[in-house]
């Protein structure tokens, strides 16, 4: 157990990226106009676009943060492991290539581990602030018919579905999952756990199935006073069809991983995969969704041998 009694605490940042210079410019610019700077950023980049790191090496010296770019296969969650192998900081904070941080995100994410004297807290989490939705009757009544997911307090759901996080809740609360595009966790959690390979290329919900883990034995906090932008990037995101159709498998599996299959919950899986295809449907109207969907559950296949780099 790290003593954060003894300041000051330090920060690693993790960035796993692929072919997205720009946003990843953008994403670096906010690092260096935090009003605490971290200890170092590592890069994982499997792509061959990349960003101008020549020009924020400079700037990253000067304003005294150490920066490394580390070349890497493409997959999220081995990229996030190939960071996680050279971290050497009390936190460490992975955040995506197409966030904007708010110049007191790091220092309200440092706050919160420090009030926490006793060590209970593992990650924590911060304030999407351009993320807000509002679901209408008819898809409220699906999703939770369904045991789909909606916008709340971060709950876990019998089907393997998560609850989302209310950007509108101002105080810490506890969380029962982190979201991947900014998390932050006490260094010795990866003692215990290590981001699942299987998940491969797009790796959905990783995020999810690493924090689940992490929250058997830690504390989950959503903290809203760590304010960031997440501008969810174009470049390397799935078409419907391919998104719908690596999604059940990756549902399945992360269930059977990581929710007892009682009868209850698996009734309540079961129904999922329904409500999967009525919001393909019904809600988004995308029949190349319903499609892959439909594909997906028809599919035996294992995460591991859906291809979605």
């Amino acid at each position: 157990m790290f003593n954060f009694d003894a300041l000051p605490v330090t920060i690693d940042i993790i960035i796993c990226t692929r072919n997205r210079p720009h946003d990843m410019e953008r994403t670096l610019h906010s690092i260096l106009g935090q009003s605490l700077a971290p200890t170092r950023v590592l890069i994982v980049d499997s792509g061959t676009q990349r960003a101008d790191y020549r020009f924020f090496e400079q700037a990253f010296t000067a304003a005294q943060i150490g920066l490394r770019v580390i070349e890497s296969e493409a997959g999220l969650t081995h990229q996030r492991n190939r960071g996680i192998e050279v971290v050497q900081s009390d936190l460490v904070c992975f955040i995506d290539d197409d966030v904007i941080l708010e110049d007191a995100y790091l220092r309200s994410i440092q706050d919160t581990f420090v009030a926490d004297t006793e060590g209970k807290i593992g990650g924590v989490t911060g304030r999407i602030t351009n993320h807000h939705f509002t679901p209408g009757l008819i898809s409220t009544f699906i999703r939770r018919t369904f045991f789909l997911p909606i916008v709340s307090a971060g709950e876990l759901l019998p089907s393997g579905f998560v609850n989302g996080i209310s950007q509108t809740i101002d105080n810490a609360v506890a969380v029962g999952w982190l979201s991947g595009c900014n998390m932050t966790y006490r260094r010795e959690v990866f003692t215990l756990e290590r981001f699942d390979e299987t998940l491969r290329g797009y790796s959905y919900a990783e995020d999810v199935d690493f924090s689940v883990r992490v929250g058997k034995n830690f504390q989950l906090l959503y903290q809203p006073a760590a304010r960031l932008e997440h501008c969810v990037s174009p470049i390397n995101r799935l078409n419907d069809y391919h998104r719908a159709k690596m999604f059940v498998p990756n549902h399945r599996y992360l269930f059977k991983k990581n929710f007892p299959q009682t009868m209850r919950n698996r009734l309540a899986h079961y129904l999922s995969l329904i409500g999967v295809l009525l919001q393909k449907l019904i809600l988004e109207k995308s029949f190349a969704g319903f499609r892959g969907a439909l594909s997906g559950i028809a599919s035996k296949a294992h995460p591991k041998e859906t291809r979605h780099s």
